[in-house]
């Protein structure tokens, strides 16, 4: 919930007031202007997980810690929450709503979560298929201290994916 409350605003608000006009006018192109918004939610989300470190601290004084699987569970969240992130720039810049860009947000971001609980009704021939695109699958294998590429390369491409879909969008609302 957090994510697509902290990406609602970004473009959708620019579009209800009015200034957007003046940030298009600026001499940066419209990818810096994603990258930035995309930046700035990735700070927020960075200080959100960094106050959750004090429970892995705690917990390691009181035995042995396997880092591992925390700092592969990080890696994870953050991965997830830049996927995450990349969805809601995308449905803010196709929305002047910020209600409508948060459910939308929300909605895309859920459907990997449903469908990795709903894999027990998913034909046996396309269970690795499915299975392969829910962030379920991928965090689990971050969390266990596995540094696997191609969780990383799925969350990267998710996250190529809706940013440029934002830039996409807003090039679109230029030339209208």
């Amino acid at each position: 919930l957090l994510i697509p409350a902290l990406t609602m605003r970004s473009f959708s608000e620019e579009y209800r007031t009015g200034t957007i006009e003046m940030l298009v006018t600026l001499p940066i192109s419209n990818e810096q202007l994603v990258l930035g918004k995309f930046a700035a939610t990735m700070v927020v989300v960075s200080l959100a997980l960094a106050l959750s470190l004090t429970y892995p601290l705690s917990m390691a004084q009181l035995g042995d810690m396997d880092w591992g699987g925390v700092v592969g569970g990080y890696i994870g969240l953050f991965a997830i929450a830049a996927a995450l992130s990349a969805i809601g720039l995308a449905m803010s810049a196709s929305t002047s709503s910020q209600v409508v860009a948060f459910l939308c947000a929300l909605s895309i971001g859920l459907l990997p979560f449903a469908t990795g609980y709903a894999l027990a009704r998913v034909p046996p021939d396309l269970l690795p298929l499915v299975q392969y695109l829910t962030f379920e699958y991928h965090f689990s294998t971050l969390a266990k201290g596995v540094i696997d590429t191609r969780s990383l390369i799925f969350y990267g491409s998710i996250v190529g994916l809706f940013l440029h879909f934002a830039v996409y969008r807003l090039e679109q609302r230029r030339l209208s």
